[in-house]
């Protein structure tokens, strides 16, 4: 019997244009860099939480306060004209 478990439903992204600056949203930490975070909020594309928000100390090693997989809370606070948030 094929089961679909509900973190395996892939609901419709949130638009890039439809995203508020000073919104809060529950994301998950996708991939980890040296130069920050990368999450997903359900948008159509990923957020960059930089390393430099990651605390309030220097962060020498970003895995020390994240991990892939983690739920994070993040805010929106900036989008570009790309499109990057």
């Amino acid at each position: 019997e094929n089961v679909v478990e509900p973190s395996n439903i892939k609901y419709p992204p949130i638009p890039v244009e439809d995203l508020e600056i000073g919104q809060k949203y529950a994301g998950i930490v996708s991939t980890l860099r040296d130069f920050g975070a990368f999450v997903d909020i359900g948008a159509e594309i990923e957020g960059l939480l930089p390393v430099l928000n990651v605390a309030t100390e220097r962060v020498e090693n970003i895995e020390d306060y994240l991990q892939e997989g983690q739920d994070i809370e993040v805010w929106i606070t900036n989008i570009r004209d790309d499109g990057k948030l």
